[in-house]
């Protein structure tokens, strides 16, 4: 392996292009003023419309006296308004046909209209109807009513292009007399039919105020709130294919007016709320595990406050108030302050404040990157601009806001900076790429396939296997390899509709991963994909996979062409690149059971010394639904390795039961020769997998191995 005998700055993952924005330079990390509203609200709802405006509706006056909105002193409001980052300016929009309300939802459909659903007045308590905006006339439209008055609900758009809306505050719709109360009810609305249904089954427990979060899996992670007892820590999930709710977490610490923040690997996190008093806490979820754990506590207990994740995977919360009642008409003890969630560091770091004090205010992510934080007690609205990649330069006027570069080298002229440009080398502002593999055309001279060396049916739950080849054609001094795939993402869709996460790139540090090539070389990774795509999801039925790989290193030892501490390496691969797309089928019979395997059985760890001649023996373990007799001995294959034979072509074979566990296991033996382990310079442990087929069905396992010498 290359050695670099200092930490370089390395950032690996999907190549953005820097983004220009109305507004002047800016300094990193700070809040600065936009236009403000025509009115002054609370409890409005924010929705980034298709053409990147920002739709506010609603919302109700303040009058600096806790809970006097909610006896009826003040204004609920039907106006909206529109907000354009272009400009930075509010314009007036239409009104809502059914009059002013707060505590309401706003959804973006498919479609590009907003539905807005339920809602609250002190006059006429919850409301169950719902209006439609259409962005291209500007008004609103009544569409169904829910079968519930609902106030403090969640609304959530699906993948089927359903929108969940799930319990809150309320009664049954034709109910003129009696009293609201936390509902357990839940309903669908359709879109094409411009109607509401009852879902399968009601959540399990009563709440309002709580959160509802889509999972990448295409479920809903519904969380806490306040029930008929208080503050919840209670979750559950909702299953779109059943419409169905099933009972998850729970929280460490229950909690009602806080906010949940899908992040970038999946994880949801909850910040703040009340539970008997305002809460610092946070915590996250695991879907995987089906958990919560600490997420570290915020720098400043906060409730009804604004969680929006970054551009840069990171949260920016703002605002709240942290007074000891959770109530939606708290209008005391606002504050200003802000904070950063790191989801690495798994810490809050304090950032800039905001110039007014906000609580309930409305929050957005512009496609500038910034944030957009409007009303909240006031008509005033400010923007928060952040220096994501730490180099000095703001993200708006970056050409390279995901990328350290603090001298902003383009040498192409296009605009984007050497170090997201798809082809630094050859001005192309349009950043052409005409075979879509995320590395510009006239720099494009690698060529990529992705396999499935288990066979192309997998069953579900077993081990999903792919190789990605890349063949070197460049003159590049080094280039990012990770033998444990977290550089490789799938894309497995439907037809054109994806259906399984990505397993998003992560920093690696040098030199771990960087070896050297040359212009011919080979370079093969095998994943095991299985973790990053939901066996729940993958029912059976036919997919497609794209192998994606990028790395993006500058050496920063490298100052005006001049290498000041060697070695530097001037020519390193940089981007994202793609490989073939490859079909398969998931079967319709599950496995009888998961395999599993054992190198060099009865020893550990697997030490191995590829210098020397020999045969490496696997034991496959039987068990009551597995036989490993039923295997094809001769579709074996460990890392690439055929079963070694013995001088007549007989299999080195035998069948014996390994483990004690009085089921037959097969032991192989295989040539330490053919073993194809790709591995990088110096590096001592690897995974080796196993492949072979049984009753017509492919199967694989893995087991590790320690590379020893003599």
């Amino acid at each position: 392996m290359l050695s670099i005998n200092h930490v370089s700055r390395l950032i690996s993952g999907l190549v953005f292009i820097g983004y220009l924005s109305w507004a002047s330079l800016v300094t990193p990390q700070t809040w600065n003023s936009t236009g403000s509203m025509g009115t002054s609200r609370r409890h409005a709802t924010s929705t980034q419309l298709l053409n990147g405006k920002i739709l506010i509706v609603g919302g109700v006056s303040t009058t600096g006296t806790d809970l006097s909105c909610n006896a009826g002193s003040c204004t609920f409001f039907a106006s909206a308004e529109l907000y354009d980052p272009a400009t930075g300016t509010f314009t007036p929009t239409g009104n809502l046909t059914s009059g002013g309300r707060a505590l309401h939802t706003a959804t973006l459909l498919g479609n590009g209209k907003v539905l807005i659903a339920g809602g609250f007045t002190p006059a006429l308590g919850s409301f169950p109807s719902a209006e439609l905006y259409d962005p291209a006339t500007g008004t609103f439209t009544a569409t169904g009513f829910m079968a519930f008055r609902r106030s403090q609900h969640t609304s959530t758009l699906l993948n089927n292009g359903k929108v969940l809306i799930a319990a809150g505050f309320g009664k049954v719709a034709s109910d003129e007399f009696s009293p609201e109360t936390s509902l357990t009810s839940a309903e669908e609305y359709d879109p094409t039919l411009g109607a509401f249904s009852p879902t399968a089954g009601n959540l399990g427990q009563d709440r309002n105020t709580h959160t509802a979060t889509p999972l990448l899996n295409g479920r809903v992670l519904i969380v806490g709130g306040y029930g008929s007892g208080g503050a919840l820590a209670s979750t559950e999930l909702y299953d779109p294919v059943t419409r169905t709710f099933s009972a998850t977490g729970p929280l460490g610490q229950g909690r009602g007016s806080h906010r949940a923040t899908l992040l970038a690997n999946g994880t949801v996190l909850v910040t703040g709320g009340n539970s008997n008093g305002v809460l610092s806490s946070a915590e996250k979820y695991d879907p995987g595990a089906n958990t919560f754990a600490p997420a570290g506590n915020l720098n400043q207990a906060r409730q009804w406050h604004e969680a929006v994740l970054l551009s840069n995977g990171q949260v920016l919360v703002a605002g709240g108030n942290n007074s000891a009642s959770g109530h939606w008409d708290v209008q005391t003890n606002f504050l200003s302050s802000a904070e950063l969630y790191d989801p690495v560091a798994n810490t809050f770091t304090s950032t800039s404040s905001m110039s007014a004090a906000r609580s309930a205010a409305s929050a957005a992510l512009l496609s500038t990157g910034k944030v957009l934080v409007a009303g909240g007690g006031s008509n005033t609205a400010e923007l928060y601009s952040n220096d994501t990649d730490s180099d000095g330069v703001p993200d708006g006027v970056d050409n390279a806001p995901f990328v350290y570069n603090p001298n902003q080298e383009d040498s192409d002229n296009d605009g984007v900076g050497d170090v997201a440009d798809n082809c630094p080398d050859n001005s192309n502002a349009d950043q052409a790429d005409g075979d879509q593999d995320l590395l510009g055309t006239s720099c494009d001279d690698k060529t990529h396939t992705a396999s499935l060396p288990g066979g192309n049916t997998v069953a579900p739950g077993t081990p999903f296997l792919v190789t990605f080849n890349l063949a070197v054609s460049g003159t590049f001094s080094g280039f990012m390899v990770r033998p444990d795939c977290v550089n490789i993402f799938q894309d497995v869709r439907i037809g054109g509709s994806q259906v399984s996460p990505r397993e998003r790139y992560k920093p690696v540090i040098i030199p771990d991963d960087l070896v050297a090539v040359s212009p011919g070389e080979n370079l093969s990774v095998t994943c095991n994909v299985l973790d990053a795509v939901s066996p729940g999801v993958l029912t059976p039925g036919n997919y497609q996979v794209t192998g994606f790989y990028g790395s993006d290193f500058v050496d920063p030892d490298i100052v005006n062409g001049v290498c000041t501490f060697a070695p530097c390496f001037t020519n390193i691969f940089r981007g994202v690149i793609r490989s073939n797309t490859v079909n398969f089928a998931v079967s319709e019979t599950p496995p009888a059971a998961s395999v599993e395997i054992d190198i060099k059985p009865g020893t550990f760890p697997n030490d191995i010394n590829l210098e020397k001649k020999g045969t490496l023996p696997v034991a496959i373990l039987g068990t009551a639904s597995f036989n490993v007799k039923q295997i094809v001995v001769s579709s074996l294959r460990l890392a690439g390795a055929a079963v070694a034979t013995r001088g007549k072509g007989d299999f080195q074979v035998s069948f014996e039961d390994v483990n004690g566990d009085g089921f037959v296991d097969l032991v192989a033996h295989f040539e330490v020769g053919q073993l194809q382990l790709n591995l990088r310079p110096g590096q001592t442990e690897t995974i080796a997998v196993l492949t072979g087929t049984m009753n017509n069905a492919p199967f694989a396992a893995s087991d590790s191995l320690i590379i020893v010498k003599n």
